[in-house]
Formats: C-alpha cells, structure tokens, sequence
C-alpha cells in the first residue's frame, strides 16, 4: 500500500511539474517553462519507461516548448521520436497516434526550412 501511495505522488508530483511549465509556456516564460519540462520528461522516462503514454506526452511538450523557443534542432527530433513509440506502442491507425502532426509542423513556417534540409533534401522529394 505504501509503494502505491510513493507512486500516486510521484505522479502528482510530475503532473505538477508539467502544469507549472505549462502555465510559464502560456506566459511566454519559456526560460522557465523549458529547464521544468526537460526535468519532467527526465523523470517520466525513469518513473514510467520510454513508450508510456505520459512520457510521450512530456517528450511532445518538450518539443512544443523547444519550437516556441525557436530552438527547432532539438524540437523535431522529439517529435519524431513521439511518433515513432506512439506508433510502436499503439499502432499506426489507432486515433492516439499522431499521423497529423507532421503535417502540422510542415505547415508551421519556422519550420519549412529545417524540414526542406532535413527531409526533402535527404530523402528526395516527397509528394
């Protein structure tokens, strides 16, 4: 019973981290909201393992707060990484998984010219 008790705080605990750094996201506060999403997505991934739904989830927030940011190197890699365990972990047709959110990112124009460099050059043209 006390090791459920450790876990459900620990888990509390995350998700109070993760609503801070939300909070200082929505603020604008990236200065803040970053170093606290870096240390969720740390903890979540020792607490919860690589493919759990929560630390995709704070993999994808770490991504969201790195391309506000401007920081785009380290952003789209987390996005890839997201959606290649969500995929690995529920399938590539099943609704979590987030088939969209390359085109998102596509469409988003701080990103054209890292994707162009990064896929459409590499990868030949894609249509």
């Amino acid at each position: 019973m006390a090791a459920h008790r450790l876990i459900a705080s620990a888990r509390v605990g995350l998700a109070s981290m993760n609503n801070l750094a939300a909070g200082y996201y929505t603020a604008g506060k990236l200065d803040l909201a970053l170093p606290l999403l870096e240390e969720t997505l740390k903890l979540t991934k020792i607490k919860q393992g690589a493919d759990h739904p929560d630390t995709l989830a704070s993999t994808n927030n770490l991504a969201e707060g790195y391309r506000a940011a401007d920081k785009l190197d380290p952003a789209l890699p987390l996005h890839e990484e997201t959606l290649k365990l969500t995929k690995a972990k529920l399938g590539a047709d099943h609704p979590d998984t987030p088939t969209g959110f390359t085109s998102r990112i596509a469409e988003d124009t701080a990103f054209e010219p890292f994707l162009r460099d990064r896929f459409l050059l590499r990868a030949g043209p894609r249509l």
